[in-house]
């Protein structure tokens, strides 16, 4: 679960800066979507990629044998 965690905290610190570098905020009101729409979809691609990852370090608990797990 942390190396999960630890897996996705660098999303939280590299999408501001990208937004900021590619005007994306900008591109979003051109096209008319809304921020709450996009920050929804980066939350659920968020998810789905900490899920994954805590699930394989979830399943790699048993053939490993590491009980305290």
């Amino acid at each position: 679960m942390v190396f999960s965690i630890a897996q996705c905290s660098g999303i939280a610190i590299e999408n501001p800066v990208m937004e900021r570098e590619l005007n994306i905020r900008y591109y979003l009101n051109v096209l008319g979507i809304g921020q709450m729409a996009y920050w929804c979809g980066n939350l659920i691609f968020d998810m789905i990629i900490f899920s994954i990852q805590a699930s394989l370090m979830i399943v790699m608990v048993y053939p490993l044998k590491l009980y305290a797990f």
